[in-house]
């Protein structure tokens, strides 16, 4: 598996394509399907056509109890159906797995879905949680998202307020009045 991963990598440093092309034959003749979905996943993280293996995706996590082919599989779902809350709710399954860089690429797949959908706000909220989930200096860079700047994914000093509020247990009417809302 190391192995046939290494591999990948090193076509993908050639060219995306290439890469994709790599980890799908490996994925092809492996009868392990934790293994043969993890290769596909790589696949799709280097630009695979998430529609062509969703159902691959689905099956293989079908054979396989591991949590993290049924992300994959939702993940490649999400992506083909153009799902901006899916893409969520698996960057959450991701999370909670402990696979830090895979939720943060899929909050982030979701952020620029939703400003392709002219969803400023919730593009707004998912980049924020994929930046929650970036790991500096485990080897990934924040992904940058297109059309959402970094200072539109931070909070307005008054959101950072009503934030605090709602922190220390106050209730929406409690905020208001304190606010004068």
């Amino acid at each position: 598996g190391y192995l046939a991963r290494a591999e990948g990598w090193a076509a993908r440093a050639l060219s995306p394509a290439a890469g994709a092309k790599t980890f799908l034959a490996a994925a092809a003749v492996t009868e392990q399907p934790l293994l043969g979905a993890r290769l596909q996943y790589e696949a799709l993280r280097s630009g695979a056509a998430p529609s062509a293996l969703a159902l691959e995706l689905e099956q293989r996590a079908a054979c396989c109890d591991a949590r993290l082919t049924a992300a994959y599989a939702g993940h490649a779902h999400a992506l083909a159906g153009r799902d901006g809350a899916a893409l969520l709710a698996v960057a959450e399954q991701f999370a909670a797995s402990g696979a830090a860089a895979y939720a943060m690429e899929a909050a982030a797949d979701a952020a620029r879905l939703f400003v392709a959908e002219g969803r400023m706000d919730s593009a707004r909220r998912a980049a924020a949680r994929a930046r929650e989930l970036h790991a500096p200096g485990q080897g990934t860079d924040l992904p940058q998202i297109d059309g959402l700047d970094a200072a539109a994914t931070e909070l307005t000093p008054r959101e950072a307020q009503i934030a605090a509020l709602a922190a220390r247990g106050r209730t929406n009417q409690q905020i208001a009045d304190e606010l004068g809302l």
